[in-house]
């Protein structure tokens, strides 16, 4: 997407990934009528085979890294900038993935990407959560619903955000309206269902920023000269955050019986990464390129 997009970069890699929640959706309901019709075990072959034919052909006939090697440019490549001249057109600045790999700022990077992604796994309890403090399994699918519709719309919004205004911008309307989120669930039984739903909507919108800003931050303070290379092993940390999150989360609340000190870590977490990433944009004068 960074190759291919040099204005509205945010915006398009928001319009993109707002289609994993579309995706999700529309599978969500596809799978739960094969497991229905053919058992778990056919759909999971049957999504395999879909899978493959969606994808595969597109990505191994149309997709490419680069637009130049379909002899295409960039979107956005020839404009021009406030006086009216052209873009120059130099390699790509950034720094090499080793001396990224000796400065404070991948570590700081690291920690956040680790991190969101980890907070982000909560929205799997969502569900029981509603139940658990007395409200109806009906509520509990709403209340999915509405995380669904605030991940789908949130990473519109923080692409849009991260063009106009800024990364720093998306970072806090992204990480700040999931920690209110949290705040809006911890009070819902208390506030009522209206509470909650909206909760879980914004909450929905701080899950969009798992994964639409650690590659806008990434961009942001190591440029693109090695971005694909720094960006892959930072995310890795991501996938590492979804494990230990989904496991731990579950742990807590069983030894606890009450979701509120999973929360409150989330809440925990959630100031830790914006700490971190303000951190690591920070740093970015100090790397010289």
């Amino acid at each position: 997407m960074n190759n291919w997009f040099k204005a509205k970069a945010g915006t398009s890699l928001g319009f993109a990934m707002a289609f994993m929640g579309v995706g999700g959706a529309i599978f969500a309901q596809v799978t739960g009528i094969l497991i229905e019709s053919i058992g778990w075990r056919q759909t999971y072959m049957a999504l395999g085979v879909i899978v493959a034919l969606l994808i595969l052909p597109f990505t191994i006939f149309v997709i490419r890294s680069k637009p130049e090697q379909l002899n295409m440019k960039a979107y956005g490549e020839d404009e021009v900038d406030v006086e009216n001249t052209k873009v120059d057109k130099t390699p790509a600045t950034g720094v090499e993935k080793r001396t990224a790999l000796k400065s404070p700022a991948f570590y700081l990077v690291l920690l956040f990407t680790c991190l969101f992604g980890l907070a982000s796994t909560v929205s799997f309890h969502v569900p029981n959560f509603v139940e658990s403090i007395g409200f109806t399994a009906a509520m509990a699918a709403t209340g999915v619903t509405c995380v669904t519709i605030g991940q789908t719309g949130g990473k519109f919004m923080l692409g849009a955000i991260n063009d106009k205004f800024g990364v720093k911008s998306a970072l806090f309307v992204g990480i700040g309206g999931g920690m209110i989120g949290v705040v809006a669930l911890i009070i819902s039984d208390s506030f009522g269902i209206g509470m909650l739903y909206l909760g879980a909507l914004l909450f929905g919108i701080g899950f969009s920023g798992s994964t639409l800003l650690p590659p806008v931050v990434i961009r942001e303070v190591f440029g693109g000269r090695d971005y694909a290379s720094i960006y892959t092993t930072i995310m890795s940390a991501s996938t590492l955050g979804v494990a230990v999150g989904t496991t731990l989360f579950s742990y807590l609340y069983d030894a606890s019986g009450s979701y509120y000190i999973v929360f409150i870590i989330v809440i925990i977490l959630f100031v830790v990464t914006i700490s971190s990433s303000l951190f690591s944009l920070n740093w970015k004068r100090k790397l010289n390129y």
